[in-house]
This record gives structure tokens, sequence and C-alpha cells, in this order.
């Protein structure tokens, strides 16, 4: 079985700091997405994922988690 970590090593790169990072914003596009800055939360999200350098493993992994542990909605 492949690891998450090889199937996006974008992710697995990510430095303590980064990791850190990506969770500040993430809490705060949630944030933003519950009092309906929906799309000041994308950007956010999108901003700090070019940022990051894990643009192009965002959709994948979600979809992988989803497809690992069922619908998370």
């Amino acid at each position: 079985m492949e690891t998450i970590a090889a199937r996006f090593p974008a992710y697995a790169a990510l430095t303590d700091d980064q990791l850190l990072e990506l969770i500040e914003e993430t809490g705060i596009a949630l944030a933003e997405s519950a009092r309906g800055a929906h799309e000041r939360a994308v950007f956010r999200m999108d901003t700090v994922a070019m940022r990051l350098g894990i643009a192009e493993e965002i959709e994948p992994l979600a979809a992988y988690l989803v497809g690992e542990n069922g619908d998370l909605s």
C-alpha cells in the first residue's frame, strides 16, 4: 500500500513551521466561511497553498482522504 507521503510529496516535505502556518490559515478560512465570506476563505486557502507549494495536491489529497474515510461532510 502506498503511503500518503509517497502519494503527496509536497505535503510530506512541509516543515513544522509550514504545517503550523497551514493549520492557522485553515482555521481562519473556516471562520471566514462560517461568517459568509466564502470567496475570502477560498482566496486565503489558494494563497497559502501556492506559498507552501502544495496547490497541485490539495484536491487530490482531499479526494483521497474522503475516499479513505467516507463522506466527511
